[in-house]
């Protein structure tokens, strides 16, 4: 008896499918998701599951789904000890050569200048369950970082000292000259529009200044009011720190803050 479960069946043209003939969809037997296969794989018995994962769950033959007891993960622990670490790893000693770093990296900037609009999703839409976030509240309750490991991990340790922040959802700017800007605000971008409105010339985050225990790049550099800017949405305590150490290394530079509410009353931005 076929246990299989069929929703549809679909007949296709010579060329969807080689030959001609159908797709059959499927439900899968263990998660219930809905998927297709070919006549052949039909013919061959197979549909039963949409995964190798469901599958193995299907016929017990795995663990995958079900908690470890600790005794397992002991035998598990104890089965490869010297096995995958240090140089009985297959992979130990292994590392990209400088040159493949280059070509992958050369690949990925060629699929972002052929793909400006591209944006990952990432896990945009998504949302945690209400158990996940509690599991993960759990497991951050009482963790503090202690003195030393701050001071290993921030200012000039920091592995992301001297180079620009990687957070913000980004956006290309285009401006009248056609040339393209990666901006990471909104708000900067809504800016940077009102300027070219105004024809003033500006510059985008031109120069990286070296603070006390950071470096800072501020926004834009406009060149009639010889003048720093720096746009925020959020005017965070570091943030404010930075300015303040600008300010004081930099007594002749002229900066401004413009945070919201002097965008939109200010400048008639709409935000």
């Amino acid at each position: 008896m076929d246990k299989r479960i069929l929703i549809r069946k679909t007949k296709v043209n010579k060329g969807f499918v080689k030959n001609g003939g159908a797709i059959y969809t499927m439900k899968c037997m263990n998660c219930g998701n809905e998927f297709d296969i070919k006549g052949g794989e039909y013919n061959r018995g197979l549909g039963k599951t949409c995964s190798p994962r469901c599958r193995n769950i299907l016929i017990g033959n795995t663990l995958s789904g079900r908690a470890k007891s600790a005794e397992h993960r002991k035998k598990l622990s104890e089965a490869l000890k010297g096995k995958v670490k240090g140089k009985d790893n297959s992979n130990y000693g292994n590392r990209y050569t400088e040159e493949t770093k280059k070509k992958i990296s050369n690949k990925i900037r060629e699929f972002y200048r052929k793909n400006p609009t591209y944006k990952s999703k990432g896990f945009t839409g998504k949302k945690h369950t209400d158990k996940t976030k509690a599991v993960m509240s759990k497991r951050r309750k009482g963790i503090k970082k202690s003195i030393e490991f701050k001071k290993k991990v921030s200012g000039k340790n920091s592995y992301r000292y001297g180079k620009p922040p990687a957070h913000g959802k980004g956006e290309w700017y285009i401006r009248k000259d056609k040339t393209k800007i990666w901006m990471r605000s909104s708000y900067e971008i809504k800016f940077a529009k009102w300027l070219d409105r105004k024809n003033l010339t500006w510059q985008y985050e031109p120069k990286r200044f070296y603070l006390k225990d950071r470096t800072y790049a501020p926004d834009f550099y406009v060149k009639e009011w010889n003048k720093w800017i720096e746009i925020k949405g959020w005017f965070h305590k570091r943030h404010q720190e930075t300015i303040r150490q600008f300010k004081e290394l930099n007594p002749k530079l002229a900066i401004e803050v413009l945070t919201k509410d002097i965008l939109i009353s200010k400048y008639n931005l709409n935000i």
